[in-house]
């Protein structure tokens, strides 16, 4: 049950899939309304929270539930849930293929951010590392005045897939956060960025997509603009 291929993913069952489209409102915070299929094909109908930080699901029947239940994605088939921050729906897969680096099938928990009838477009969050360390101040006349600096780094990779089932890599993006005594900062980096992808996928439609971009100002290297760009694309195809 754990190992998913692609042509199982590309395209999963609706019985999967399929949940409420009315989430919990005024009370919930990041609980979301969705299922859960454990990879011993046990589902969970409720409400959950996924912390990305740590790879950890909780789960409960409902908002009044006192239990929660603690989830690892390693033990997850399929999840999906209605977002009640942005009201989509997000769906998470277990699956397996070739790591394009280390040549060895592995099995990670993927978001679907997207899918089509010849590509999928997947999203994986590596845990949070987290890392201590001490400084001097530069401004201070005290020789040894040190001030404790917590940085936490958190790596996450957006891949193509075609009907071939090979993971071709878009983009990797590093989020980083700094908090010392006296200073913070937040920032997101793309360290990886294969322009090609898109219009290998898009085909014809590419052009009209590019044009889209460019007149919005958006550029393929965020997340978020990914999916953007791939909404506009449904739109064109389903004319």
């Amino acid at each position: 049950m754990k190992k998913i291929c692609f042509a199982t993913l590309l395209f999963i069952s609706s019985g999967y899939c399929g949940l409420s489209q009315t989430p919990e409102n005024g009370k919930n915070g990041a609980w979301n309304e969705g299922s859960i299929t454990l990879d011993d094909e046990t589902t969970l109908h409720g409400i959950m929270y996924y912390n990305t930080v740590n790879g950890v699901v909780l789960f409960r029947t409902s908002l009044e539930d006192p239990d929660t239940q603690t989830i690892y994605t390693s033990n997850i088939a399929y999840m999906n849930y209605m977002d009640a921050f942005d009201g989509t729906n997000k769906k998470f897969s277990s699956m397996a293929f070739t790591d394009p680096e280390t040549k060895k099938e592995e099995i990670y928990f993927y978001e679907i951010l997207k899918e089509f009838k010849d590509f999928v477009v997947l999203s994986k969050k590596d845990q949070l590392k987290t890392e201590v360390s001490s400084f001097q101040h530069s401004y201070s006349a005290v020789p040894k005045a040190l001030s404790s600096h917590l940085t936490t780094v958190q790596s996450e990779e957006i891949y193509f897939v075609g009907t071939e089932g090979r993971l071709e890599k878009y983009l990797s993006l590093s989020y980083k956060k700094a908090s010392a005594t006296v200073y913070g900062y937040r920032s997101e980096k793309a360290k990886f960025y294969d322009r090609s992808l898109f219009p290998k996928y898009l085909h014809e439609y590419w052009k009209p997509v590019e044009k889209y971009l460019k007149d919005n100002h958006i550029e393929l290297n965020r997340k978020e603009n990914i999916v953007r760009g791939l909404n506009y694309y449904e739109s064109l195809i389903q004319k």
